[in-house]
């Protein structure tokens, strides 16, 4: 089973997230099952990618403790973790800027409220 890690310190954008992909990927995409998996701060997602090994995962920017930017850092510094695929979670990209993302490590980035349409097919083509 795959596995799809949200990390956003708002707890209304975990219910946000897993309900949509929950729902759709039921539905129209029935062959991906997937296990949704929840971190509240960039700390919290270090640990749940060493334990759960997830293989997409979600990440706001503005977080406690520790920023998605530091996270994605830790993330592609680690030898074991380079190839995760990690998407920014943000409500203004003009702010980080769309060159800032990728240089940053993340391998995409989307906009809240989010696109139903954008983020299923994204996930389907990274979970396939």
């Amino acid at each position: 089973m795959k596995k799809i890690l949200v990390t956003d310190d708002q707890p209304s954008c975990h219910v946000v997230l897993k309900t949509m992909i929950e729902n759709q990927t039921k539905g129209v995409n029935k062959y991906i099952d997937c296990q949704m998996l929840s971190a509240f701060s960039g700390k919290e997602c270090l640990e749940k990618i060493k334990e759960y090994k997830p293989d997409l995962v979600f990440m706001d920017l503005d977080m406690p403790e520790m920023s998605g930017l530091e996270a994605v850092k830790r993330i592609r510094e680690d030898g074991q973790l380079d190839q995760l695929c990690v998407v920014a979670l943000t409500g203004d990209v003009r702010h980080y800027g769309e060159k800032n993302f990728m240089e940053s490590g993340f391998n995409e980035y989307m906009t809240k409220p989010f696109n139903v349409t954008e983020m299923i097919r994204y996930i389907v083509s990274v979970l396939k």
